[in-house]
C-alpha cells in the first residue's frame, strides 16, 4: 500500500499545490487583519507570534492560553511551534509561536473559513481565560493546565516558589518502627507506595488529604507487636502515581488492590484521619464484607468542612495549635509543639499537579450522610475537643446515625491528634481493636463523653 501510494506521484503533487493554495487562502485573513504572522509563510502551516499580541504578552503562559482560547471560541485546533537550531535567531524560536498545521486534503474554501474565524475573533476578542500549566512531579509528561481562576491563592503562591513538599514519611516511620517495609505496587498509570508493619490481624490505616505515612508512626510501634499495620498512600501522596481514578471509589479501588498485593488477609480494621476517615467511610459501605471495624479519627461524612477553604498546611497547624494552646494549660503540648510541627509537616507530601486535581472531586462535596445508617460495623469515632477544623456536631451526628457506633473524645486534642496526643490516641483506638480482634473483652473507652 505504501509504494502504491508512493508510485502515485500526479497525487501526490496535485494534493500539495492544493495545501499550498490552502495555506495561502488561510493566510489571506490573518494578514488582511495585521495579526503578526511569521515570514517568510511556508507551504504547509502558517505561525502567529504570540509574543507580539498584547493581551497574551504578558501572561505567564501565553502560548498555552492562546491555544486553549482560540480552539474555545472557534473549533480551530493549533499546536505550539517546534523551533529548530537553524531558527534560534527569529521570532517565535524561543517558544512563543502558535502552528495552524494545514493538513493534506484540506479544501482551500475551508482553509478561508478557518482563517476568517480566526481572524474575527482577534478583532473582537471575548474574555481570555489565563492557564497555568502545573508540572508532574512524579510524571514527567503529565503537565496539566489549569485556569488561574480556579486555583487557590495559597496553591498558586506555592506554585510560583516552585515548593516540593518534603516527603519524609519514610523517615518518619523508620524511626519509630526500624522493622517496617516499603512497597511500589504496580497499578494502573504509575505505582501504590504502601507501608506495613507487624503481624497479626490487618489495620488499614488512612492518611490526611496532604500528610502522609508519617502521621501514623506512633501508632504503627505502638499496634505493630499485635496486628499488621499497613498505610497506603492515596493518589499524589509520596511515590503513589497511579492516579487515573481521583473519586472516592477509585481511591477504595486501590486500597483494596494494595491490600491484595500484600497479601493482607481479611476482615481488616479501618482507622481514618481527617480526610482518611471519608474514605474509611466509603471503603466499608463499599465493601462491607471486608471490614472488621471502623475508626474515624477527627473526621467527616463529608469534604471540606474548613472555614476559609484551601489552605497551606503550615497554616492549618498553625491555627490549629493556637486554638488548641488558647482553650487548654497542657504544658506537655506548649513544650513540644515545635518538634511536633516539624512532624506533621515533613510528612506533607501531596504532588502539586495531582493535588490540584483533587479540586474537583471536591467541587462534587463527596456527602454520605444519608448513607451513615448503611455502615454495618462496629465504629469509634474520636473526636479532639479543641479540633478547629471538624464541628463537634459533626462527631454528634457520625455518632447518631451510625447503628453501633461509640464516641471518645480527647480532651486536649486538636485536629492532628495522632501526632499532637499520639500515646492517648495509640491507647484508645489500641483499646477498641483488641476488643473488636478478640484480644481483650469489651470495654468503654477512657475518654468516652
Amino acid at each position: 500500500r505504501l509504494a502504491a501510494a508512493l508510485a502515485d506521484r500526479a497525487w501526490v503533487a496535485s494534493t500539495v499545490r492544493q495545501r499550498t493554495a490552502a495555506v495561502a487562502a488561510f493566510l489571506a485573513p490573518l494578514a488582511d487583519a495585521a495579526l503578526p504572522v511569521l515570514r517568510p509563510v511556508g507551504a504547509h502551516c502558517v505561525l502567529l507570534d504570540v509574543a507580539a499580541l498584547p493581551a497574551f504578552a504578558d501572561l505567564g503562559d501565553p502560548v498555552a492560553t492562546c491555544l486553549a482560547w482560540i480552539y474555545q471560541h472557534t473549533g480551530i485546533r493549533a499546536g505550539q511551534h517546534l523551533a529548530t537550531a537553524g531558527e534560534a535567531a527569529t521570532p517565535g524560536a524561543s517558544g512563543t509561536a502558535i502552528r495552524f498545521a494545514i493538513p493534506l486534503g484540506l479544501p482551500v474554501a475551508a482553509a478561508t473559513q478557518a482563517g476568517r474565524r480566526i481572524a474575527e475573533l482577534f478583532a473582537a476578542p471575548p474574555p481570555i481565560v489565563e492557564l497555568r500549566r502545573v508540572d508532574g512531579a512524579h510524571a514527567p509528561g503529565r503537565d496539566r493546565y489549569y485556569p488561574v481562576v480556579q486555583i487557590p491563592d495559597e496553591v498558586r503562591e506555592r506554585l510560583d516558589e516552585g515548593y516540593r513538599p518534603p516527603d519524609e514519611n519514610d523517615r518518619l516511620l523508620r524511626a519509630a518502627v526500624p522493622a517496617v517495609t516499603r512497597t511500589l505496587i504496580p497499578a494502573r498509570g504509575g505505582a501504590i507506595e504502601a507501608f506495613a508493619a507487624g503481624t497479626g490481624p490487618t489495620v488499614l490505616l488512612m492518611h490526611p488529604f496532604n500528610m502522609g505515612a508519617g502521621v501514623f508512626a506512633q501508632q504503627v510501634a505502638a499496634w505493630s507487636d499485635r496486628y499488621r499495620v499497613i498505610v497506603v498512600h492515596h493518589p499524589g501522596v509520596g511515590a503513589t502515581t497511579a492516579a487515573e481514578d481521583l473519586s472516592v471509589a477509585g481511591i477504595c479501588d486501590q486500597f483494596a488492590q494494595a491490600l491484595d498485593a500484600l497479601g493482607a488477609a481479611g476482615p481488616v480494621h479501618l482507622v481514618g484521619a481527617s480526610f482518611g476517615s471519608l474514605l474509611a467511610q466509603s471503603y466499608a459501605l463499599s465493601r462491607p464484607q471486608s471490614v472488621a471495624s471502623l475508626t474515624l479519627l477527627c473526621g467527616s461524612y463529608k469534604y471540606a468542612n474548613r472555614s476559609g477553604g484551601l489552605a497551606r498546611l503550615e497554616q492549618v497547624v498553625q491555627e490549629d495549635f493556637e486554638y488548641v494552646l488558647t482553650h487548654t494549660d497542657t504544658e506537655r503540648l506548649r513544650r513540644d509543639r515545635e518538634s511536633l510541627t516539624g512532624v506533621m509537616l515533613a510528612s506533607e507530601s501531596m504532588d502539586p499537579l495531582i493535588g490540584l486535581r483533587y479540586l474537583d472531586l471536591f467541587d462534587e462535596a463527596p456527602d454520605l450522610l444519608d448513607r451513615l445508617s448503611e455502615i454495618a460495623v462496629p465504629t469509634l469515632i474520636v473526636r479532639g475537643a479543641l479540633d478547629s477544623i471538624i464541628p463537634e456536631k459533626t462527631a454528634h451526628v457520625l455518632h447518631g446515625l451510625i447503628p453501633d457506633a461509640r464516641l471518645a473524645v480527647l480532651p486536649d486534642g486538636g485536629h492532628f491528634p495522632s501526632v499532637t496526643c499520639a500515646d492517648e490516641v495509640s491507647a484508645l483506638i489500641g483499646a477498641f481493636l483488641d476488643e473488636q480482634s478478640g484480644l481483650r473483652g469489651p470495654s468503654a473507652p477512657e475518654a468516652a463523653s
